[in-house]
């Protein structure tokens, strides 16, 4: 077995990592890993409490593409779908609702179908609401900034506290009130 170096995995310990992130299963992950299989599961438990070991799992964690979770491109491409929804796209060329085009619209929010009869006659009622294309957009902004630029969001409208303790607030306010007065007029004192 390696020795760890600077806070570096051992080529046992980078194995044991990938195998428990993959089945997670310690003591598996340990003796798949190449440790004694005696003890594996006393072994892997050390194994997880070193710092470096922890540090490893957590960027493989943050770094992992799940078939669960929407990657980027996904999430664009449905936020633009969510956009681009229109009421007009749920109807075929009859003027009939195209029941298929409703289910896989992105945009659909909800969709109630409301029967009744007026005066003998049966009347259904269907109304479609769509999610919001503006708030869509929105986001879809945001993550192309964000992205793109890794940057985050900056206060264009900061706010400046002063807080005096002399006992000079009088005076301090007077140079405020002249120095605007300035600025406003163009004329000092007047």
């Amino acid at each position: 077995m390696g020795k760890a170096r600077d806070g570096l995995l051992t080529p046992n310990e980078q194995r044991f990592c990938l195998y428990y992130f993959e089945l997670r299963k310690p003591s598996l992950a340990c003796i798949e890993s190449g440790y004694p299989a005696k003890n594996a599961d006393v072994l892997a438990d050390k194994i997880l409490k070193r710092p470096r070991v922890k540090a490893y799992l957590r960027t493989l964690w943050e770094a992992a593409e799940s078939p669960i979770v929407m990657g980027v491109r996904e999430r664009k491409e449905k936020l633009s779908l969510i956009a681009r929804g229109m009421v007009g796209d749920t109807f075929n060329k009859g003027g009939e609702i195209d029941w298929e085009a409703v289910k896989t619209m992105a945009s659909v929010k909800e969709l109630t179908i409301e029967e009744k009869e007026i005066g003998g006659v049966p009347v259904r009622t269907i109304k479609v609401k769509l999610l919001n294309p503006v708030e869509s957009i929105h986001e879809l902004n945001l993550m192309e900034k964000l992205y793109r630029t890794n940057e985050q969001p900056v206060n264009y409208n900061p706010t400046y506290n002063y807080y005096l303790t002399d006992g000079s607030v009088v005076e301090k306010l007077g140079r405020i009130g002249e120095r605007t007065q300035i600025e406003l007029t163009g004329k000092e004192g007047g």
